[in-house]
């Protein structure tokens, strides 16, 4: 009964995110399909920036607070590539907490310029989210191309 609980209360969630993306993204896409695609180059930007956050709202949501977003459109207005997921790295930490890992994410993608992001919440006993942020492709491997590699605890660190 429990699970089922919980099942209801993420799809509900889950509903009322994407009725949040929407809100944000639908004028811009309803633009794109009323023109057929003919857009000129700040139109083109806005669809982009409101798919990314469309995006971000379904995959991403536990990791995100305004700071965050604000952030991330920083990142792709610079012409980053921005990829979250969240795979259930914060179910359990309390509130408090995820706001303090959601101020440092948003810390982190503000101070650091990468041309691709990639913002995980795994389940990890030990970090709650692992950002990374790569240079372009042309570097010699994969290890070359890292930027930023910055993991945010899941306990916050003792003082």
């Amino acid at each position: 009964r429990r699970q089922r609980q919980m099942c209801i209360r993420d799809r509900k969630e889950r509903r009322l995110r994407t009725q949040f993306a929407l809100a944000v993204a639908g004028p811009v896409l309803s633009r794109t399909v009323a023109s057929r695609g003919s857009l000129n180059e700040e139109e083109r930007l806005q669809a982009r920036l409101a798919e990314g956050r469309l995006r971000d709202e379904l995959r991403g949501a536990d990791l995100l607070n305004d700071a965050v977003r604000d952030a991330i459109e920083d990142a792709r207005r610079r012409g980053a590539v921005v990829t979250v997921f969240d795979e259930g790295g914060l179910a359990d930490v309390d509130e408090e907490r995820r706001a303090t890992i959601r101020d440092e994410l948003a810390r982190v993608l503000r101070e650091a310029d990468a041309e691709r992001w990639i913002i995980r919440a795994a389940q990890d006993p030990l970090t709650a989210v692992t950002v990374v942020g790569r240079a372009g492709a042309g570097g010699q491997s994969d290890d070359d191309a890292v930027d930023v590699w910055h993991e945010i605890p899941r306990d916050a660190p003792e003082v």
